[in-house]
């Protein structure tokens, strides 16, 4: 079984065991979105659909995620809240501030972004590029 299919699976089991009354469909999709983020590493949709283990043209598998993301009865704090609490588990101790962006960059485009924050001595600052 190829290396992004195995994610997928264990991706799509993971969440559902962390959001059992959450609909199959929107599981999958969620487990797919992140397969794709995870292993492409770009936030573009067109680059996370790529890695999709799943046969279909690009236009359509990212019309699919760009219709998952945009769904308004997806509820997002719901939905990040336990992947959000795995990986602050995993980082070392101290405080971290998770930040996740989906920023409309044009017609059936989004850009997907996210990082964290982790306060130190020095002052944090956000810096964002105009645009």
């Amino acid at each position: 079984m190829p290396n992004n299919l195995q994610l997928y699976h264990k991706m799509k089991q993971q969440l559902g065991q962390w959001l059992p009354l959450k609909r199959s469909t929107r599981i999958r999709n969620m487990a797919l979105f992140l397969t794709g983020l995870y292993l492409s590493g770009k936030p573009q949709l067109s680059k996370i659909v790529r890695t999709w283990p799943l046969r279909g043209k690009l236009p359509s598998l990212t019309n699919r995620l760009w219709r998952f993301l945009n769904n308004p009865k997806l509820e997002v704090r719901s939905w990040y809240a336990p992947l959000a609490e795995e990986i602050v588990k995993r980082l070392p101790t101290g405080g971290v501030t998770l930040v996740v962006d989906s920023t409309k960059v044009g017609f059936y485009h989004r850009f997907v972004d996210w990082g964290n924050l982790q306060k130190t001595h020095s002052a944090i600052g956000l810096v964002g590029a105009p645009g």
